[in-house]
């Protein structure tokens, strides 16, 4: 990933003013790579998969983890370093069957559509703050796989 470095060297000098601040002390510096650094990494995300040195690039930024599901929701704060979702897949249970398929996001303009609700096979989603919503609210749902982009290193 050396573009990224290159990048955020960049984003670092930008932020300093190099020209009126050589020198900066090893607590200013880090505060000054993580700004930098996250500023990079969100414009790379809006690009995630466009082309394929892209999606190879943020590949180290890329993890999952099992969520607990309250109430047909999801606690976004509880799940370590999350940043950006890119998948959700909830596991239900309904008339002793187990259904586990990745949930597609409702938007506001598809609210009150026919399939607005979601189903076992096609489930849903709405992201709002850290929570996410699912549909449908029924059967039971106790855990979902979230793939998501981590918080920069």
């Amino acid at each position: 990933m050396a573009v990224t470095v290159a990048e955020i060297k960049k984003r670092i000098r930008i932020l300093t003013d190099e020209f009126s601040s050589a020198y900066l002390s090893n607590t200013q510096f880090t505060t000054l790579w993580s700004k930098a650094s996250y500023v990079f990494f969100s414009k790379q995300i809006s690009k995630y998969q466009m082309t394929r040195k892209v999606t190879e690039e943020l590949q180290p930024l890329i993890t999952q983890a099992s969520a607990a599901v309250s109430s047909y929701e999801i606690d976004l704060t509880a799940v370590s370093n999350y940043w950006k979702i890119i998948n959700i897949k909830p596991t239900y249970t309904a008339s002793a069957k187990t259904y586990s398929k990745c949930a597609r996001e409702l938007k506001a303009s598809e609210k009150g559509a026919v399939f607005s609700q979601g189903s076992y096979v096609y489930p849903r989603y709405v992201l709002e703050a850290n929570t996410v919503y699912l549909y449908p609210e029924t059967g039971t749902c106790s855990a979902a796989l979230v793939e998501y982009f981590r918080t920069p290193y």
